[in-house]
Formats: structure tokens, sequence, C-alpha cells
């Protein structure tokens, strides 16, 4: 039903590069993943200063493991929005997970060196926790009880004490 009034909205809009990477997120949430791919592909070429449909591209790339793709479109949706700490994290994340973890420290790391922006307290305890795993799995683990306290206190200032979601306790549990 969505995907029928988002075509809709394309009647009246159809150079938006919103629309289109809305519909390609419908269509990959959907699992049409060949169209999800056009329509992202479509709407990063409609504005080339929208780094959101270039993220999708880059996870749809790193979910289907092709490293080399995925790589490149977090490489790009970064140099779009340096300062963009969402899309540090993904890309920090990629690089984490195809092995390249000292430049995924380097993506945490420039990514909590941004200002935090209303509304991006999760992104940042992410950052902490996508960090701290990471120099985990090299043996930097000097550098972890700065970490761990730094993560606690955003959890505990965002959400109290008492209301903490479990991912965020079982990932400083370690």
């Amino acid at each position: 039903e969505a995907m029928y009034f988002l075509n809709k909205c394309l009647d009246f809009k159809p150079f938006d590069s919103k629309l289109h990477t809305e519909i390609g997120y419908c269509l990959y949430d959907s699992g049409d993943i060949k169209n999800a791919f056009k329509a992202l592909k479509h709407a990063s070429k409609l504005d080339a200063q929208n780094n959101v449909p270039i993220l999708l591209l880059a996870k749809m790339y790193g979910q289907i493991e092709n490293q080399e793709k995925a790589l490149e479109y977090y490489e790009n949706a970064v140099s779009i929005n340096a300062s963009d700490r969402h899309a540090r994290n993904e890309y920090g994340r990629s690089l984490h997970h195809f092995g390249f973890i000292t430049e995924a420290i380097k993506q945490f790391e420039f990514g909590l060196l941004q200002p935090t922006l209303p509304g991006e307290t999760e992104t940042e305890i992410l950052l902490h926790i996508n960090l701290l795993n990471a120099l985990g799995d090299i043996g930097k683990t000097n550098q972890l009880v700065n970490i761990v306290r730094r993560a606690d206190k955003l959890i505990t200032c965002k959400y109290g004490k008492d209301q903490v979601p479990a991912v965020f306790t079982w990932n400083l549990a370690l």
C-alpha cells in the first residue's frame, strides 16, 4: 500500500531524490532488492549531495558481502558529509566486519569528534560501543575502561539508570 502512494507521488515530483530514496527503502524492506538498487541509484543521481541513498546502497552491498562496493559507497557517503556521525558509524561497522579494524577505529573516533546534534545520542552511544568492540578485537584494553565509562554515562543520561535497553547493557558487559 505504501508503494502505491509513493508511486502516485512520483506523478507530482518525479525528480525528488528523497522520494526515490523512500521507494528504494520500501522495496528493500519488502525484499525486492533488484528494484531497490535501481531506485536508490537513481535517487543518488538526482541529488549527489544526499548521502542517505548512498548509505542504503552501501548497507545493501555489505549484506550481500560485496566488500569492494560496500566500502566504496560508504567512502562516498562520508565524503559527501564528513561530519555525519551515523555514516561514520556505519562505515566503521562495515570496515570492522570486513577485517579492517584499524580503519574502523579511525571512523568511530572521527565520528565521536563531531558535535552531537539533537537526537544523536543513540548514534554517539553506538559509536562508543563499536569503538570499544574494535579496540577489544586488537587487544587495546588500556583504552577500554575510559570508553566504557563514557558510554555508560551517555546511556544512563539518555535512558535513566533503570531503563537501559538490553542491547547496550549486553554490549557493555565485556
